[in-house]
């Protein structure tokens, strides 16, 4: 077995049935119990749940197969593990991601671009999601470092680089180095694109997180419709909007949740200024579609309907 392979993405067709049956089970579920807004984001942690599940068969399958694989590079489940230093390393993650989720929660709340009610749906997750930090973190990294173990990780791992990165400022800085000395470990690449990397999660995270309500509303809207009137254009946007909900999902478990278990770090980003200037319009005026394709849908089929 080629182990350079071991860490890559599932087939084309995992995703897309596990995509596939979240979805139509989360339709089905929501038109028999209705949609109700503190539960949107159930679907996303449904279908990483999914992800994350094939992904840990496979390791547990290739550990099986090649015992022999680089803990380097290859996910595998540490059973050398002690207490002691399994929760010290759980806590330190626990505690730099607890101090990055409420600076991402404060700054949602506060930001101007996003502190109105149009964005509710981003604050609401959020608090949701802090509340099951609080108690859940340290048991999920407890449990990630030992069944999802890797020295690779370990080393890129965000908090970790974090740690490493205000330690080595706080340090140059008592010791009395120049401002180039000081900041001189943000030159590594790495280093640099940890932040480069939240700043574009805090950007798309609302972008996917908004459309979630709307693209499942304008669904079930479209299929109660569609129950008892077959319309080929009817169904057609039925189809479209099913299948952009399907992407919307998707898109949310990539930009919401990096994590071992789904094996999704990003590992490249563009770490130039000019790269991000000549980026930025075109990922606005998307951004823009992004907001407007399921109002638009929408309201396509009403027009088409009222003739």
């Amino acid at each position: 077995m080629n182990t350079s392979h071991v860490n890559t993405a599932l087939p084309p067709h995992i995703y897309a049935s596990i995509n596939l049956i979240v979805t139509a089970s989360s339709i089905y579920i929501m038109s028999l119990l209705g949609l109700h807004e503190d539960y949107f984001f159930l679907p996303v942690i449904a279908l990483a749940v999914g992800y994350a599940l094939f992904y840990f068969i496979r390791q547990c399958r290739n550990q099986h197969k090649v015992p022999s694989l680089n803990p380097y590079t290859a996910f595998h489940i540490d059973n050398t593990f002690n207490i002691k230093q399994l929760f010290r390393r759980a806590i330190v993650r626990y505690v730099v991601w607890l101090m990055v989720l409420y600076s991402g929660y404060q700054f949602y709340q506060f930001a101007p671009l996003y502190n109105d009610a149009a964005h509710h749906s981003t604050h609401l997750l959020f608090e949701s999601f802090l509340y099951w930090y609080l108690w859940l973190g340290i048991p999920y990294f407890a449990l990630t470092l030992t069944l999802k173990s890797s020295r690779c990780e370990d080393f890129y791992d965000p908090a970790i680089r974090f740690i490493h990165i205000f330690k080595q400022i706080i340090f140059r800085s008592l010791r009395g180095d120049s401002s180039r000395s000081i900041f001189r470990v943000l030159h590594k690449k790495y280093n640099r694109k940890v932040f480069l990397n939240l700043f574009m999660r805090a950007y798309f995270v609302p972008v996917m997180v908004e459309q979630i309500t709307p693209t499942i509303t304008s669904t079930l809207t479209l299929l109660y419709r569609e129950i008892g009137n077959h319309e080929l254009l009817g169904m057609i946007f039925l189809i479209s909007m099913a299948l952009w909900l399907l992407d919307i999902l998707n898109a949310a478990v990539a930009y919401c949740l990096e994590s071992r278990w789904l094996e999704n770090r990003s590992r490249s980003i563009d770490l130039t200024v000019g790269g991000w200037l000549v980026g930025m319009p075109e990922l606005l005026r998307s951004t823009q579609r992004y907001y407007r394709l399921p109002i638009c849908f929408c309201a396509v089929y009403r027009q088409q309907s009222n003739r």
